[in-house]
């Protein structure tokens, strides 16, 4: 009786520890990598995104920022000295003194248009995390990916209300995504607004909030997922949109989950 039990308990155990399987008809999630793979390489670099588009993401995130004399180089914060270990402010400095800083392993810092350039190289997106909120801005942005044929490769994630406004009116057939809740609380007006996508932390993309995006045909995008167990929750609530800091381990996840994909 107690060998039973013993075995009745250890296939209880077993299933509870198990990793949850998705379901077989949920379809393969867009992915992004979040400042390229930063884990193999210095985030928002030429080298980052080039490995990220080597594991297959669909998009690589970057983090435009406008130099003194208005040229879109990456990085994300305002100053260079968590990338670069150098107190210096990226709207300070012309692009000739960016071109001369190197990351912490000596990585140089790429332009937007360096970015895109490598993105048709590689046949992947760019999903643009803007931090340049102006509406000058936004017309230098779109300006560029229009000269460089990425109108249609992009997806813009933008913070204000008065950025969606702008880019649904004159560039509508480009994939925009806004943060939410803020600046505006209500998936459908974001919808309304001429939204595609929807930015959100993980903990407000619970299968509530999932439901109603997908009601709406918005995709959602959270936060970088880096465990397989957040990824697969995150999924089977309906997440349409995984971005990660590990591209590795993203790779094992959908390879073993989906198999692994056609070459692009």
């Amino acid at each position: 009786m107690k060998r039973i039990l013993t075995a009745l308990l250890s296939i209880v155990f077993a299933a509870i520890l198990a990793p949850r399987v998705l379901p077989a008809d949920l379809p393969r999630p867009i992915t992004v990598a979040h400042r390229g793979a930063n884990r193999l390489a210095d985030e928002n670099t030429l080298k980052a995104f080039a490995l990220a588009a080597d594991y297959g993401v669909d998009y690589i995130e970057c983090d435009p920022r406008l130099t003194a004399d208005g040229v879109f180089i990456i990085n994300h914060d305002k100053s260079f000295k968590r990338s670069a270990g150098l107190d210096a402010d990226v709207p300070d400095l012309t692009l000739e003194q960016v071109r001369a800083i190197r990351t912490k392993s000596g990585e140089p810092i790429p332009t937007l248009e360096q970015v895109f350039d490598l993105a048709k190289e590689k046949n992947v997106g760019v999903f643009v995390d803007t931090k340049e909120h102006s509406i000058p801005a936004m017309e230098k942005l779109l300006a560029l990916a229009r000269d460089k044929g990425m109108l249609d490769r992009i997806v813009v994630q933008m913070w204000t209300h008065e950025q969606l406004k702008w880019l649904s009116k004159n560039y509508p057939g480009v994939t925009a995504s806004l943060s939410y809740p803020a600046p505006l609380p209500s998936l459908p007006t974001i919808k309304k607004q001429g939204a595609d996508w929807v930015g959100m932390l993980a903990e407000h993309a619970d299968e509530k909030a999932l439901e109603q995006a997908a009601k709406l045909g918005l995709k959602v995008v959270t936060m970088p997922l880096n465990s397989k167990e957040e990824m697969r929750e995150k999924l089977a609530a309906g997440l349409t949109v995984l971005q990660t800091d590990d591209v590795v381990l993203l790779k094992e996840f959908l390879d073993q989950e989906y198999g692994a994909p056609a070459s692009r």
